[in-house]
């Protein structure tokens, strides 16, 4: 028999905070953070201490799936059903094109 998972509380209510929030987890617990519509497009781009090398500037307002190397797309988009199935999903590694690089 499988436990259930635990209730997953609404954090809703935080959206607004989301940019805030996202530049405070990447500067303490990651090199960056996204925060990412329903859609999966990048709404915010947060850097932590290890500044990656990339312009993610400019990934604000596209696909997060574009922004990843060909080798990854599948992940991204593993990500995101289970984001929209469940609230949210387990960390994942993805990788980034070379500065420069092609998808």
């Amino acid at each position: 028999m499988r436990p259930s998972p635990p209730d997953l509380a609404d954090l809703g209510a935080l959206a607004g905070f989301a940019p805030e929030l996202a530049n405070t987890f990447a500067s303490i617990a990651s090199d960056i953070a996204l925060v990412i519509d329903a859609a999966g497009v990048i709404r915010n781009v947060a850097l932590g201490d290890n500044a990656i090398g990339q312009r993610t500037d400019q990934w604000v307002g596209n696909a997060f799936v574009d922004t990843v190397t060909q080798d990854t797309r599948g992940k991204i988009e593993s990500l995101l059903k289970e984001v929209r199935r469940a609230g949210v999903s387990r960390r994942r590694e993805v990788n980034l094109p070379g500065v420069g690089g092609a998808c």
